[in-house]
């Protein structure tokens, strides 16, 4: 039982507990034995252990002598509900026998239930017991104070709890809305309507605020009033724009505060303006406005807003603009008569009492065009000309009022012009002009003009002479007859024709055609002709044709005809020889339409052949026989040999020779070098045009020696002549065939020696090296390899080991060795097991027949080390927690030069001094590990006497390690130990209760025992053995305490376990036991809330159930309460009004017709010996008594219509149905209004006006009260919609662009609008849009896309096109299907031309039927012209005035201008004449590139331009004299016998210079012709130390080609130079430089002082070597400007030298000349030229890669220079293996050939992958390749084909499709895919998918 928390606490628990004590031991003081309750005749008895006594157990009490009963019972009354702010009272009846000793006040929330302290302010208690009424007064109660009641009296026996009274406080904030504002003059009130609900405390207060800032009403001196609780609204006085603002109310009662949602906003208007955006020139037009203003307009104006930004207000007052005042609803602005100078903005201003607002503005152009005008024509009678005009305006344009024509710009004066012109009225617009004539020549337009302006017609009638051409061939046979045709185009007739001749001299000769060798048409023909006849020579010239009209003459192009009949072609074979005859064959022929030959004549060497007088040398030479025979061939016949045949029109020379000459071709080839003791074998290639007469092979010796060979001889063999190919076989080879070979070839006019081939015989001793590691790890193999090269072969391989002094030579086949090799090709020494005594030094020794030789050293070092162990953890002592697992590892670790340690180790425990292996199979050692990869010691469950020493030993090849000792330190701790009660420490009578414990003690836990303590007394063991702690247990492991059947006196009592371990004893926390009984529980179902239909029985009926736990007493009553209002009333179950019962154990309730105020809450409640135990409260709703209003939607309907708004209201009990407008009551007048009754709520509005546009809201009322719909339905007004019937007072909706037709009184679309759906729309929504136009020179292509709305209207597309300066009339059209978007034009179009292009949708509308056409916008493509021929002969090349002509583009092409470029510059004629005078300075004689475009257009006022391609032709500019050379210089080293002088070539050679010629003067007087183009000359033939003079000309190859003499020079021959050293010979080259040798010179003429020795190349003198005796002083030889110069001193300069050149560059050509010094200078030289070998690169390294596109790399590379020879570079491409690995494939290797490139883009790669790149260079001697590149990704490329896809239509529908589709492959996603597009062909539509 759970007693009361009282005022004195302790003491009232301590006495009830002993009274409880002591009712059990009452003695048996009122009566006598017994054996049952029967014996005991009073009340209240009852027999317990044999004596009578009192039933304590039915609430009786001893009292004297008698048993009387206790009586306790209280009845708590109060308030079900209150309002917030007033007073709760509670009234308790309280009846108690014996007397109530105390009265405790309780309240209940949450299941929690405290105790009520009483006070005298607001908690106030009266009255006192121990009986009677006793209330509770809560003052001003809150919403804290709400919840459940009840009070507990206590007597002497028992306490009781009264019933349960649940207080609900009610009440809400106010509720707060404003409307408004009215106005009355200049004040405006705002109201404010605060209400509270009837359950809720009243306002105490009002307040407004402005902006959220609060209004101080009091002190405004007046201007606001109101805001009071009496007078809510506020009211502001004197309105101006500083009230300007957002209004809201605040009402507050003692609940709170509550401020309006919503605000009234005081606020200028809002105003809008709409009207037509366009209105025809001279109509009216009119703006409408729209404004919205909460407070009544104070003023309102128009205004204009000029482009300049300035604002003019408008006088609508009359005149020019009219409008509506202030009184109209709906302001208007009228502008009558509009004018361009009414196009501008227009706005509206509107003010109120707060201030003006400025309406949208509204754009107005006016339209109305000037006339339309176009000119045709002319025509011609007799000498008459008319131009025609056709000048016009569109329907909504006024009319023309004059007509003007103008010739070439300047006005006509046909009224002055004395009848040259008429016409040029309104009436009559054409021009006529009389007696025309050149004069008249010129472009005509007319000219319109009315009120809106003057437009010009856009192209011209031109009168102009005609346009001529002719076209015929170039060229005729000889004898044949040719004819031209003239081309004449003129717009007025021919008046005379005439063809003429102009020969080569310039002379115009005219052609009589009227008979004769010429004919041709007359004036009748449309096309003159001109026929020659029988063509000869005097025919050659150029012919044109005149052609005549009324306004001038024009003179065709010319057409050059050349008359062909051609010389005999004549060519020469041969020779054939028989004998010593030799016979050339001539053949010489004649085309048929060609004169025969009449002569053939030979010659030789261009001089001719007397065949008569040769004395039979020569035969042949005839028409007959035209081929030369020559007897008796010897080297006199020697020459080139011509054959001429000659024909009437001319002679024909052979223009090849037949050349009898020696052998022409004698070579050699064969190796430049043999193995010692090899064959070798050269060979001859000989070509001769005559048979060979002899053959020899020769031997040529360094020092010039040439030796014939015998090839009989057993040391040499070789072919005879019968052989083609003569060889020489040199027989096992030695040194003494080092030397050079050629071949002498000999036919009947000569003989011929072949080249030499140098022969070097090699051999040398072997070379060797090895190779291999020079370190090796104790116990592992080594291998050394050889590698060798030798020639001859080696004869024996030996390995060796040197140790020391000794060397040994080893025996690969013992075991130490196995796996060795001495095989030539494949060397190799295998050390197995390395061990410390194969240390030493290894070579290999190679012998061949040359001798032996040994390779490198190589000095082996054996490494090793035994294993290293550490032991974690680091500590030296390890603790571990008693029985807990400790852990030791270790690490074992060799070095990397040592062999690795044993796979298995050992872990060791030191047991009396001394370290055993641990068994790691012992489960007290489980997963423990030996192995040195990982060793680990578990030791589990240690226990004390696991202390001691570990370690772990590991051993390799090179010994054993043991590790450092580790101490094991094993602890432990007393034991833990918590206790729980379950279910938990407040338990009910009689229930069974366990408590447990937990327990953790290591080491584990040996005792436990269970104690417990009194509230008021000491700890005791409990004895578990008794038999009401039955199931306990003290297992140390799990101690458990179990109670049953709990009792108050010995179980309200606290509990705890003591468990200990061989640490100690722990004692657990405690737990207080608190025994405890409930009331009976009560529940009712339903829960509700129950809704009660109006005026039916409530079923099912509400159910009570009362529940009784197993140690609480029956429920004894029940009975139900309605509380309504915060009251409770018992509810007499008997009365009709309610059926059901109080009966247990399932009472019930069922209310009958149910009416308001059965509304309530109801409850149920059961009492037992505890009290009063209450049931939920059940919520009754009655439903059905409200109306429910509904108000139809929103409603749009035409003015002069009628609306019906519907309502609906649905409830009992309707009196009332009531409208609003706008929040005013509308009265229903049956005539503007009807409906709104009880049977027809629904609202009919007829005969619409604008006016009642609005909101409208229904209202229904019954004796529940009044109901309104929660919504308002709107009502707009519209204007007449689309073929309604209309008039002047039922407009048309302007706003949907509808206007009312004169003709059908319907409303129809705008002029500039569509329908569709009854809709109207812009037309510019069904134009097609031009995406793209192309065009070449026949074609032109146009593409558009679909109107963006409505393309189901269109049936199809009209592509129309005409030449920009001609009428609408001229134009072609080409109609195509719906679903085509592009359109090509290939026929009929004029290259150069400018069209002009639309596109028309051809639109198909219904409902009405009709079909209109919509023209897109005019697109502008020029047809790309042809381009220009060939440049004409008549050009004038010379390039100070070069003047080009060229062939004009064919078929009419349209011409500008050309644009020529020469020389980089570009010049642009300035007409579409085809020649231009460049203006650039050329140079003479020089060849350039010309390149002619057609330029068509000017890109400007869309008159595109378009060029032609390129026409490229080369020119040459004419020669002119050459200047003379300059610079003229004696030779630095001048000769004895010869001067090598030098010369600048001229500064204007001007055109290509042939040679040059040198006048010699002096002692020997001569003139020298260089023969070709070169600067410098040695003249020879000249006396020692003699002056000469010199004086150059330049000759080239112009008419005039000999220039001037140069300025003369004169130089000075030396005396006593040397001859040419002899024997110059170059020894084997290597890449850097080569030996050269050479000896004395024949003629040293004095004493020797030593060589110079020069090395050149082409460009530059690289070395010069000064070649001295060891004891002489250096000379000074005349500087030779080289990069290096070298003194080089030798023991005997009297002998050979020798000298080696070092420092070239590689793969070079150098030119070695030597002279020999004397003490007159620098002798005559000898020079030889060679060339360096080739070398292995260096290794290159690249310096850039970078992404140039999706398949292109750029690479960029460097390799030091010089060149090492004929570099190939290879550019290895590693491709990654997939998009995210690091693993890369060499993918293709790519070759480019030359040293000097750098650079390369790498193509054909994969889009968006990764590469990198390697480089290696190589040439013939070897290769360097470089490092790796970065790795590089290419550009994003546009991504490839998606796989599988698939177009599946959806089952049942035709508009709609799945489109499945998969990725493109890795490799072909190119780049980072984003999304797709899916391209629908059949609509030209396209879809994007986001990826």
């Amino acid at each position: 039982m759970t007693l009361p928390m009282l005022s004195s606490g302790t003491v009232w628990g301590v006495l009830i507990i002993t009274l409880l004590s002591i009712i059990p031991t009452t003695e048996a003081a009122l009566g006598d034995s017994c054996t049952m309750v029967g014996n005991c005749g009073y009340n209240g008895a009852t027999c317990d252990s044999g004596q009578c006594g009192c039933d304590t157990t039915e609430g009786y009490r001893v009292e004297g002598n008698q048993c009387l009963p206790n009586v306790l019972t209280v009845n708590l009354a109060g308030p079900s509900s209150i309002v917030f702010g007033q007073d709760a009272v509670f009234t308790a009846s309280v009846t108690s026998d014996p007397e109530a000793t105390n009265i405790i006040w309780q309240r209940v929330s949450g299941g929690a239930t405290t105790n009520i302290t009483i006070n005298s302010t607001n908690v106030v208690q009266t009255g006192t017991l121990p009986a009677g009424s006793i209330t509770l007064t809560i003052k001003s109660v809150t919403f804290a104070e709400g919840g459940t009641y009840q009070v507990m009296v206590l007597n002497s026996v028992d306490h009781k709890t009264s019933n349960q009274v649940v207080l609900g406080v009610t009440g809400d904030a106010p509720a707060v809305g404003v409307s408004g504002p009215t106005q009355s003059g200049t004040t405006v009130t705002i109201t404010c309507t605060a209400t509270v609900t009837s359950d809720s405390p009243a306002i105490t207060a009002i307040q407004w605020t402005k902006n959220s800032v609060t209004i101080d009403i009091a002190g405004s001196n007046g201007k606001y009033s109101g805001g009071t609780v009496s007078t809510p609204p506020l009211t502001i006085t004197s309105i101006a724009p500083t009230d300007r603002g957002d209004y809201r109310c605040k009402a507050t009662n003692p609940v709170g505060s509550t401020t309006s949602t919503s605000a009234v906003t005081l606020a200028p208007p809002t105003v809008s303006v709409t009207g037509p955006s366009s209105v025809l020139y001279g109509n009216a037009v009119t703006f409408n406005g729209t404004v919205t203003s909460n407070l009544p307009w104070i003023a309102q104006k128009w205004q204009k807003v000029l482009n300049i930004g300035t604002v003019l207000d408008i006088d609508i007052s009359g005149g020019k603009y009219t409008g509506s005042s202030l009184a109209s609803p709906n302001p208007k602005l009228l502008i009558i008569k509009t004018d361009f100078g009414d196009e501008t903005k227009y706005q509206l201003v509107v003010s109120n009492g707060v201030g003006s607002t400025t309406s949208n503005q509204v754009t107005l152009d006016v339209t109305g065009d000037a006339p339309i005008v176009s000119v045709t024509g002319p025509t011609q009678s007799d000498t008459t000309v008319t131009i025609g005009c056709t000048a016009g305006v569109t329907s909504e344009s006024p009319a023309i009022t004059a007509i003007q024509w103008t010739k070439d710009n300047t006005t006509i004066d046909i009224a002055g012009s004395n009848g040259k012109y008429s016409g040029g009225s309104v009436s009559t617009p054409s021009l006529t002009i009389a007696s025309i004539a050149p004069t008249d020549k010129g472009d005509y337009r007319c000219t319109a003009t009315n009120p809106v302006g003057s437009t010009i017609s856009t192209s011209a009638v031109t009168l102009a002479p005609p346009t001529v051409s002719v076209t015929g061939p170039s060229s005729i046979l000889y004898d044949n007859a040719v004819t031209f045709n003239g081309t004449v185009t003129s717009n007025l007739p021919w008046t005379a024709q005439k063809w003429q001749k102009v020969p080569n001299i310039g002379t115009v000769i005219d052609i009589d055609t009227s008979g004769g060798k010429y004919t041709g048409s007359s004036l009748a023909s449309p096309n003159p002709k001109l026929k020659i006849s029988n063509t000869d020579s005097t025919d050659e010239a150029k012919y044109q044709l005149v052609v005549s009209n009324g306004v001038g003459s024009t003179t065709s192009n010319q057409v050059t005809l050349d008359v062909t009949g051609e010389r005999p072609t004549v060519s020469v074979s041969g020779p054939t020889q028989s004998g010593t005859t030799v016979t050339i064959v001539c053949t010489a022929t004649v085309t048929s339409e060609s004169p025969a030959i009449t002569a053939i004549q030979w010659t030789k060497n261009s001089v001719a052949i007397d065949i008569a007088g040769s004395n039979g040398k020569y035969s042949g030479g005839s028409i007959s026989i035209p081929s030369l025979t020559i007897t008796t061939i010897t080297s006199t016949d020697r020459g080139d040999y011509r054959c001429k045949a000659t024909n009437a029109v001319g002679s024909t020379n052979s223009t090849s020779a037949v050349t009898l000459a020696p052998p022409t071709t004698v070579s050699v080839t064969g190796p430049s070098s043999v193995l010692y003791g090899n064959d070798v074998t050269f060979t001859g290639t000989v070509t001769s045009d005559l048979s060979w007469t002899a053959q020899k092979w020769q031997k040529v010796y360094s020092n010039g020696t040439v030796l014939d060979i015998n090839i009989n001889d057993g040391k040499y063999a070789g072919s005879s002549l019968a052989s083609p190919n003569p060889k020489l076989q040199i027989i096992k080879t030695d040194f003494g065939d080092e030397t050079k070979y050629q071949l002498v070839v000999s036919n009947g006019v000569g003989s011929t020696t072949s080249n030499q081939v140098t022969l070097d015989v090699t051999g040398d001793i072997p070379t060797v090296a090895i190779t291999g590691g020079s370190t090796v790890v104790f116990g592992s193999d080594i291998t050394f390899t050889g590698t060798i090269t030798s020639s001859p072969a080696t004869t024996s391989v030996t390995w060796q080991k040197v140790d020391g002094s000794q060397t040994e030579n080893l025996h690969i086949s013992n075991q130490k060795n196995l796996g060795s090799s001495v095989i030539v090709g494949s060397p190799k020494l295998v050390i197995n097991d390395a061990n410390f005594i194969d240390k030493a030094i290894y070579q290999l020794a190679v012998t061949n027949l040359v001798g032996t030789r040994t390779s490198n050293k190589i000095n082996l070092t054996v490494t090793g080390e035994k294993p290293a162990i550490t032991i974690n953890p680091s500590s030296a002592i390890v603790s571990v927690v008693y029985g807990m697992t400790a852990t030791l590892t270790a690490t074992v670790t060799t070095t990397s030069d040592s062999p690795p340690a044993a796979v298995k180790g050992a872990w060791q425990k030191q047991m009396s001094g001394t370290f055993t292996d641990i068994d790691i199979l012992d489960q007290k050692y489980k997963d423990s590990v030996n192995d040195v990869s990982g060793p680990v010691l578990n030791i589990h469950s240690a226990v004390y006497t696991d202390e001691g020493a570990y370690r772990f030993t590991a051993n390799n090849l090179v010994g054993l390690t043991v590790s450092s000792p580790k101490t094991l330190d094993v602890t432990g701790t007393k034991p833990t130990v918590t206790i729980s009660a379950n279910p938990s420490s407040s338990v009910q009578f009689g229930t069974t209760l366990n408590i447990t414990a937990t327990v953790t003690a290591n080491p584990p836990a040996n005792t436990t025992r269970w104690q417990r303590k009194p509230l008021d007394g000491a700890w005791s063991d409990i004895n578990i053995s008794d038999s009401m702690y039955g199931g306990s247990s003290v297992s140390p492991g799990a101690p458990l305490l179990a109670i049953a059947s709990i009792t108050y006196s010995v179980d309200n009592a606290s509990f705890r376990c003591v468990v200990g371990n061989v640490e100690g004893e722990t004692t657990s926390n405690e737990i207080t036991i608190d025994v405890t009984e409930n009331l009976s529980m009560v529940s009712v179902t339903p829960s509700g809330p129950v809704q009660l239909p109006y005026n039916t029985t409530l079923t099912p009926a509400l159910v009570a159930t009362i529940t009784n736990g197993s140690n609480t007493e029956p429920a004894k009553e029940v009975r139900w309460i309605k509380i309504r209002s915060g009251s409770e009333v018992l509810i007499d179950i008997s009365s009709s009004k309610y059926l059901g019962s109080t009966l247990l154990p399932n009472p019930q309730l069922m209310i009958n017709n149910a009416v308001f105020g059965d509304e309530a809450e109801y409850q149920c409640q059961a009492r037992n010996a505890e009290g009063w135990g209450a049931s939920n409260k059940v919520s009754v709703d009655v439903t059905g008594g409200t109306l429910t209003v509904t108000i139809g939607s929103n409603v749009t309907e035409k003015i002069g219509e009628s609306v019906t708004i519907s309502c609906t209201v649905t409830g009992p009990e309707i009196s009332q149905i009531t409208w609003k407008k706008g929040g005013a009551d509308l009265s229903i007048d049956g005539t503007k209004y009807t409906g709104s009754t009880t049977d027809s709520p629904s609202l009919i509005i007829n005969n619409l006006v604008m006016q009642d546009d609005g909101q409208y809201q229904c209202t229904a009322t019954n004796p529940g009260g009044t109901y309104a719909s929660p919504g308002s339905a709107t009502l707009t007004v519209i204007n007449r919609q689309f073929q309604d019937v209309c008039n002047a007072s039922l407009p048309c909706d302007d706003s949907k662009k509808l206007e009312c037709s004169q003709s059908t009184g319907r409303c129809v679309c705008k002029g500039t609008f569509y329908h569709n759906n009854n809709l109207c729309h812009s037309r510019d929504r069904l134009k097609a849009t031009f995406t793209s136009h192309s065009s070449s020179t026949s074609a032109f292509s146009v593409t558009w896309n679909d109107p963006s709305n409505d393309v189901n209207l269109v049936s199809g597309y009209i592509v129309r096109w005409r030449i920009h300066d001609q009428i609408e009339s001229t134009q072609q059209l080409q109609t195509v299907d719906k679903s085509v978007t592009s359109h090509t034009v290939s026929t009929g179009l004029i290259p150069g031309q400018l069209y002009i292009v639309a596109v028309t949708s051809s639109v198909t509308l219904t409902n009405p039927a009709s079909n209109i056409e919509v023209h897109s916008d005019l697109e502008y493509i020029r047809i790309v012209p042809l381009p220009p021929g060939s440049i004409l002969d008549s050009s004038d090349l010379a390039s100070d005035e070069l003047m080009l002509s060229w062939t004009p583009p064919i078929s009419n092409t349209v011409v500008t201008k050309y644009d020529v470029t020469i020389d980089g510059r570009t010049q642009s004629t300035v007409d579409s004449n085809a020649n231009i005078q460049f203006t650039k300075q050329l140079v003479p004689g020089t060849k350039y590139n010309v390149s002619i475009v057609t330029v068509s257009g000017q890109n400007i006022n869309n008159n595109e331009e378009k060029r032609s391609v390129a026409y490229t032709e080369e020119i040459r500019t004419t020669p002119t004299r050459p200047g003379p050379p300059t610079g003229v210089k004696c030779p630095g080293e001048p000769k004895d016998k010869s001067l090598e002088i030098s010369w600048t070539a001229p500064t204007a050679p001007n055109g290509r210079i042939v040679k040059y010629i040198i006048i010699v003067s002096g002692a020997v007087t001569k003139t020298v012709d260089t023969l070709s183009n070169v600067n410098t000359f040695d003249i020879i033939g000249l006396l020692e130390e003699r002056s000469y003079t010199f004086a150059v000309k330049t000759v080239n190859d112009a008419v005039n080609s000999i220039s001037s003499e140069s300025v003369p020079v004169t130089c000075q021959t030396r005396l006593g130079l040397s001859t040419p050293p002899n024997a110059l010979t170059i020894g084997t080259q290597n890449s850097r430089g080569f030996p050269v040798s050479f000896s004395v010179p024949n003629n040293v003429k004095g004493q020797l002082a030593g060589y110079r020795i020069l090395i050149k190349d082409a460009s530059k003198c690289w070395q010069q070597i000064n070649i001295i005796c060891t004891s002489c002083t250096d000379f000074n030889s005349t500087s030779q400007s080289c990069d290096t110069s070298i003194v080089h001193r030798v023991p005997d300069i009297a002998i050979t030298q020798n000298y080696n050149v070092t420092g070239l560059h590689p793969y070079r050509n150098y030119t070695v000349e030597v002279a020999a010094i004397n003490g007159a200078g620098v002798g005559n030289s000898v020079d030889k030229t060679t060339m360096t070998e080739e070398e292995v690169p260096q290794k290159p390294s690249i310096s850039s890669v970078a992404p140039k596109s999706d398949k292109e790399v750029d690479l960029t590379w460097m390799l030091a220079p010089p060149s090492p020879g004929n570099v190939t570079y290879t550019v290895t491409v590693m491709e990654a293996e997939d998009n995210t690995s690091n693993v890369f494939i060499n993918k293709r290797e790519i070759h480019y050939s030359g040293f000097e490139h750098k650079e390369k883009v790498i193509d054909g790669l994969e889009g968006f992958w990764r590469y990198k790149f390697t480089l290696t260079a190589t040439t013939i001697k070897g290769s360097q390749t470089s490092e790796e590149s970065g790795v590089i990704r290419t550009k994003q490329g546009v991504p490839g084909k998606v796989r599988d896809l698939t177009v599946v239509r959806k089952p049942n529908t035709y508009r709609a499709a799945l489109v499945q589709w998969k990725v493109p492959l890795l490799r072909d996603q190119n780049g980072i895919l984003v999304n797709y597009r899916f391209i629908n062909s059949g609509k030209k539509r396209s879809l994007l998918f986001l990826k």
